[in-house]
């Protein structure tokens, strides 16, 4: 029995669908003991004939297309030992299929991250330097006093009797506030005539800076804190200090604000944004004086922006930082972090305290005149020594400190995000896709394609079935 077969010189991949066009037919038999899936066909083209540009063939009776696997030469026959080409053979049936795609060369989705390729050693680096929101200098900067407040001074009708009253004051105001405070000729206020009194023995009686209980230096100024400053009359205790240089406090936690655009990966257009996300992108933030720390790239996707949010008690120095994604309503959190942010300025009096010293010395004289009265001659030396020892105790100088140290360091460094790519190697989409993960209908997805589970339902037999569904899980190109 002969049959028609036509035969085609066809390049084409083993895992692809493609068919050939045109061909030449011959009438052919079809070897004893051979079967359709791997047939073997006897072809008389004469001795002068050779098929050796034939490569490919189909069999209409057969409804099947064939790769040639071997020619051989049997006189004036040539045999050809052929394979079914189930892709094509069954183009039509996989084509009209629904399935599910792990990976595709026509289309993907960018946000599934493609584990296909390593990376390359070397990142890429992305560094965002930027000034803080408070930035100044000692003397740009604000000093907060907290100031022991009397409300019997006329003028003053906010602060009460021993509580603490604080104030803005620039460089200009400290400095006159403290030189009132030490100007001995304001001390008559108190009912005491200490013109004839020396410099130290009227210090030794009052101490005015006892009366600033606290002083902070803050990195801001007047327009970042939205006041104005202007010439107060401050009420301290018992002073009425004019021509200082504030303004009384009204809010103690002005906001610092600051953004930076998230910088998309450099791969993350021609790659998908999943470049943007773990283990490619990484984000590190150093910010000055609250630490470094790592934010997690995945709380940046679809963001555009990273906000931080800077509060500081200004009566106090303390520094909170809000570093967050989004919007404030809806914000994702990176970072909630606290810092010393402000300064403590130690304010300071040295004194001797020569009343004291008198007082200590009058007693050890006196002890000592007792003692020798008595009869007791080592008594009085011994209490004659003790009120020496007093006396030189007592007039040695004492100095009245207010305020803990701090560091004006960190507040001169600027702050970094820092954003580190990894870098993929090169991608083949056009040979291995890239991720889908959906259904399809696999004729409307040309290309390269990998299913998985290809449980497909075609009318083939066992064998072809299972080459069908080898080629589906192993990735074929829909062509």
């Amino acid at each position: 029995m002969s049959f028609e077969v036509r035969f085609y010189s066809f390049s084409k991949k083993e895992n692809s669908t493609a068919v050939p066009s045109g061909g030449t037919s011959y009438q052919c038999q079809i070897k004893r003991d051979s079967g359709i899936i791997n047939p073997t066909i006897l072809l008389n083209i004469g001795l002068t004939g050779a098929p050796a540009g034939w490569n490919y063939a189909y069999i209409p009776s057969f409804s099947r297309y064939y790769f040639i696997r071997e020619w051989i030469n049997e006189g004036p026959l040539w045999s050809a030992s052929m394979q079914c080409d189930v892709l094509a053979s069954y183009k039509a049936a996989i084509g009209g299929s629904t399935l599910y795609a792990l990976r595709s060369s026509y289309s993907y989705d960018g946000d599934i991250v493609d584990a296909l390729y390593p990376c390359k050693a070397e990142p890429t680096y992305n560094i965002i330097q930027q000034n803080p929101p408070f930035r100044r200098t000692a003397t740009t900067g604000m000093f907060v006093c907290g100031i022991v407040a009397n409300s019997a001074n006329a003028g003053d009708t906010t602060a009460q009797i021993g509580s603490l009253k604080y104030y803005y004051l620039d460089l200009a105001g400290l400095a006159t506030l403290c030189s009132y405070l030490l100007n001995t000729n304001n001390y008559s206020g108190f009912g005491l005539d200490l013109n004839d009194c020396s410099l130290e023995l009227q210090k030794s009686l009052i101490d005015p800076m006892q009366y600033i209980k606290s002083c902070v230096w803050i990195p801001a100024n007047a327009t970042d804190l939205n006041i104005t400053l202007s010439n107060q009359t401050i009420y301290i205790n018992g002073w009425n200090v004019p021509g200082v240089h504030a303004a009384p406090i009204s809010q103690i936690t002005p906001l610092g604000h600051l953004e930076v655009t998230i910088p998309a990966h450099p791969d993350a257009a021609s790659r998908g944004a999943y470049m943007n996300m773990p283990p490619y992108t990484a984000v590190y933030f150093t910010v000055p004086p609250y630490g470094d720390f790592e934010a997690d790239a995945q709380t940046l996707a679809g963001e555009t922006k990273i906000t931080l949010n800077e509060y500081i008690d200004v009566t106090n120095g303390k520094g909170i930082l809000d570093v967050f994604a989004g919007s404030s309503g809806s914000k994702k959190t990176i970072a909630h972090l606290s810092a010393m942010r402000g300064v403590n300025i130690q304010l300071s009096q040295i004194t001797t305290d020569y009343i004291g010293a008198t007082s200590a010395a009058v007693g050890g004289v006196a002890g000592a005149i007792g003692a020798a009265v008595f009869g007791d001659i080592a008594g009085a030396i011994g209490s004659a020594v003790g009120g020496i020892a007093n006396a030189a105790k007592a007039a040695a100088p004492k100095v009245s400190t207010m305020g803990g140290g701090g560091c004006f360091m960190e507040n001169f460094f600027d702050w970094y995000v820092v954003f580190k790519f990894m870098r993929p190697v090169d991608d083949d989409n056009s040979h291995h896709g890239r991720p889908l993960c959906k259904n399809i209908k696999i004729s409307n997805y040309p290309g390269y394609l990998l299913i998985q589970d290809a449980d497909i339902a075609i009318n083939a037999t066992a064998d072809e079935l299972q080459k069908i569904r080898g080629y589906l899980e192993g990735g074929f190109y829909y062509e």
